[in-house]
């Protein structure tokens, strides 16, 4: 007997130490992947405000292998990032964390949910689906095997400030690493392929910027009534120099936007219909000059309003210009002129 107890306890404690070895790691051993994404070719204007979502990729799922990765609890899962965080940014939904890419004036926000057979605890469970990056990501049954299967992703890519002119890459951009406290490092979440361009044009110098829209002779005749027009007069703004615009037409662009605001004496008499009043060298009255845009509806004074997508090298702006009745009175007849200022924003 006392043979076979000595024998049966060595034998005991050679299975003790066996089953330690596999309480304090996770399997496959060695297992680590980096997860290649593409962010595509973006463009973002200008003036686009900060806080324009300009990329968004919604949930994927991403298998790990065709072996899950097997831990028996408790274990823990580090979300983390090499982004330098902002946290408690306007620009992004409450309990989001804002992380600034290599691109001085571009962020990101990203989620990541790990699918598993186990019930996890997402710590502090913020953002989107409450896995929003870095977080911690808890299986704290030690009776349990916890089988991990795949990863749930998401990312936003952000205007947060001013970008410099030109044509930036992200490639190489390390988002979200993710590591084990049994293992370490099991995954890499890596943009390999993304860029963002800069859309943007240039307008003529003085005098080349000063438009003139010849409106020709009209008598008082020709108006029939308050809000009565004359045929309207084409005419055109060249953006010169664009850059990093789209060529096609179904693709996501950046537009041009055009604010008129009244000079020279000129004044509104109707913002939302785009008439302006004559300006103050002005003879003639009881009429206005309406802008249009190319399709000949009215242009709203003292707005930024979107009037054609930035292409590549020069971008025409379509508009044209008519006189309209003020008032119920027939107009009185001399020079009729109206002049405005225009601002051209890019986003």
């Amino acid at each position: 007997m006392k043979k076979v107890t000595g024998w049966f306890g060595r034998c005991l404690l050679l299975l003790s130490a066996c089953f330690s070895s596999q309480v304090h790691a996770c399997f496959p051993e060695g297992f680590f992947k980096t997860l290649n994404i593409s962010a595509g070719y973006n463009n973002v204007g200008r003036d686009t405000p900060d806080g324009t979502v300009f990329w968004d990729r919604p949930q994927q799922l991403v298998n790990f292998s065709s072996n899950w990765i097997d831990c028996r609890g408790p274990v823990t899962f580090q979300v983390t990032t090499p982004l330098a965080p902002i946290h408690g940014s306007p620009l992004v939904d409450p309990g989001e964390v804002l992380l600034r890419t290599p691109i001085p004036g571009i962020g990101l926000v990203m989620n990541a949910r790990l699918s598993a057979d186990g019930s996890l605890v997402y710590t502090p469970g913020t953002g989107r689906l409450g896995s929003g990056v870095p977080h911690t990501v808890s299986h704290i049954r030690s009776d349990r095997l916890v089988s991990m299967r795949d990863l749930d992703y998401g990312i936003r890519l952000i205007k947060i400030g001013p970008v410099q002119p030109g044509h930036h890459f992200l490639n190489g951009t390390t988002v979200m690493q993710i590591a084990s406290d049994r293992n370490g490092p099991l995954m890499d979440v890596v943009i390999s392929q993304g860029s963002v361009g800069v859309a943007q044009c240039s307008l003529p110098a003085a005098p080349g910027n000063q438009i003139r829209v010849p409106m020709g002779t009209w008598t008082p005749s020709d108006f029939a009534g308050e809000g009565a027009g004359t045929q309207h007069r084409a005419f055109r703004i060249a953006l010169n120099d664009c850059t990093y615009g789209v060529s096609d037409p179904h693709a996501p662009g950046v537009y041009a936007h055009m604010r008129l605001d009244p000079r020279n004496g000129s004044t509104v008499i109707d913002a939302p219909r785009g008439i302006l009043g004559l300006s103050s060298d002005s003879t003639a009255s009881g009429v206005g000059v309406q802008v249009l845009k190319s399709d000949l509806t009215p242009l709203a004074l003292l707005e930024e309003l979107p009037i054609e997508r930035v292409g590549f090298g020069t971008t025409w702006l379509d508009l044209a210009a008519r006189y309209i009745q003020a008032g119920a009175d027939r107009p009185d007849a001399g020079t009729a002129n109206a002049a405005a200022g225009f601002t051209i924003t890019y986003k």
